[in-house]
């Protein structure tokens, strides 16, 4: 597989951080690795003029595709909130149900801090932070970079800087209501590059963490210009105006700022020039090797390797080749029959569960979400929908909430709701339901301090079916051997 020429960042050793001048085909640095004393003098030759510069953007959004489209990170808000089933061994005589290896202690709400199954994903987090930092430090000095392309430059990059610390806040920290005025423990926020033996960054409170990622977003959005940064691929694949607008309006509504999340949601929805996808084509362009039309932000998948993964995660072919993951009856419960995410959008195999000595053909719901699409999503138009929806309700125009529900509802053709005693109930399972296998449900669980009960399919794998809130287990361990080389650095109580 050929890849280009990245520049990517140095190992720091409490933070796991990597400096590699080209990217081969291994992905992450496991090791340590001693900086070397001219380490200064290469970065900034390598960074020197315009065209290594976007280089190394280009590398940072390569990075940032390698760490959202992990197996174990994208469906996290799925399996954590009971959304997924596990599917029994397709091969050989033992039928039983799939063991989860890639992250059975995390589905059990008992990860190791030891031995974590997102070891890799906060190192590489860490990695893409400390990439877009040293670009952010060199990008003024450019001599061959107009003002307008330097300011896209910082702002794609303080995107990616924000975008990548709100989603290790998420894992790592508790929501931002656990206390009242959120001074528990955020994460380390890094806003310049580190250096080895040097930096012993400690962590914010989550009030500090999510200051500075508002600082970030807010800043990139006076910065944005009409061009995209880099010249070749979609425009929705990079950050652009509206991408960042709909992740500041995430986070706000993270932070139960409703104004903000309602005024935002509203901006976008009215001015950005994306429209919902239609219920005529709803089906197929889910289907089809093209794009959703209503994609806002995506990291694209190669068309081999990545491409079959995510099919692989939810699809079925035949009865020896199916998927480790199927919907499960919490969430297939949830849909009217009428409902074409259900009647259409997934499918129902019976598969041999073995269950001691005899095999019992078992109902499974296969989904065709990514069985052609060529991306990973992280924002579409139906989000920013119930991004409104949900502020609106809170803040009691429930004219409001209604309308933006009902227009997702209805584009699944399902009856509209005239009357309710709770919209924001009503919002959230709508929610749950147009973004299932969309890594987004444990969040909102999360962040609305809601209790996790899995019930249909939370069989063969553990004891953990459910999670009371507040609970330590709702986020991970920083892992341990972060903690044992920052003297700053603190655990999460309960591990």
């Amino acid at each position: 597989m050929k890849y280009q020429k990245y520049i990517i960042i140095f190992r720091n050793k409490f933070l796991h951080l990597c400096l590699i001048i080209f990217l081969l085909a291994s992905n992450s640095c496991s090791d340590f690795l001693e900086v070397n004393p001219v380490e200064d003098i290469s970065i900034k030759e390598q960074l020197s003029n315009k065209t290594d510069l976007l280089e190394a953007l280009n590398g940072s959004y390569y990075q940032f595709r390698e760490l959202y489209a992990t197996e174990s990170f994208y469906l996290y808000g799925d399996y954590q909130a009971g959304n997924i089933s596990f599917t029994p061994y397709a091969l050989g005589t033992n039928k039983g149900i799939v063991d989860v290896g890639k992250f059975d202690n995390v589905y059990n709400f008992d990860d190791l801090k030891t031995e974590s199954k997102f070891s890799s994903f906060y190192a590489n987090a860490y990695s893409l932070i400390n990439s877009v930092n040293l670009i952010l430090e060199f990008v003024d000095a450019l001599p061959d970079a107009t003002e307008d392309e330097k300011d896209q430059i910082k702002a794609e990059c303080l995107s990616l800087r924000a975008i990548t610390h709100f989603h290790l806040a998420r894992l790592y920290s508790q929501n931002y209501t656990y206390t009242s005025d959120a001074s528990h423990l955020g994460i380390v926020y890094n806003t310049k590059r580190l250096k080895v033996g040097y930096d012993y960054p400690a962590r914010l409170s989550c009030k500090e963490t999510f200051a500075l990622i508002l600082e970030d977003l807010n800043t990139a959005l006076g910065l944005f210009k009409t061009n995209q940064a880099l010249s070749s691929g979609k425009s929705y694949t990079y950050f652009n105006k509206i991408s960042t607008k709909t992740l500041l309006a995430d986070v706000y509504l993270w932070m139960n700022n409703w104004q903000k999340a309602y005024e935002l949601s509203d901006d976008i929805i009215k001015n950005s020039g994306i429209s919902l996808t239609s219920k005529a084509n709803y089906v197929t362009e889910w289907k089809s090797d093209n794009s959703l039309s209503e994609s806002i932000f995506v990291f694209p998948l190669r068309s081999g390797d990545d491409k079959s993964a995510y099919d692989g995660y939810m699809g079925y072919t035949n009865a020896s080749t199916y998927s480790s993951y199927a919907i499960s009856g919490d969430i297939l419960t949830q849909f009217d029959a009428t409902d074409i995410r259900k009647k259409d959008l997934t499918f129902t195999q019976n598969l041999q569960v073995k269950n001691g000595a005899v095999y019992v053909a078992t109902p499974y719901a296969f989904s065709y979400k990514f069985s052609g699409l060529p991306e990973g999503f992280l924002y579409r138009m139906s989000e920013v929908y119930l991004i409104r929806a949900e502020a609106a309700a809170r803040v009691n125009n429930f004219s409001q909430a209604q309308n933006d529900l009902n227009t997702i509802r209805s584009r699944s053709d399902i009856t509209p709701i005239l009357t309710s005693t709770n919209w924001v109930e009503d919002i959230l399972t709508e929610k749950r339901k147009e973004f299932v296998f969309e890594n987004k449900t444990f969040y909102d669980m999360a962040r609305t301090h809601k209790n996790v009960s899995r019930n249909l399919g939370c069989t063969g794998i553990g004891t953990m079916c459910s999670l009371t809130y507040p609970n330590n287990k709702y986020i991970l361990p920083i892992p341990q051997n972060s903690i044992d080389v920052n003297v700053n650095m603190k655990q999460n109580d309960g591990y």
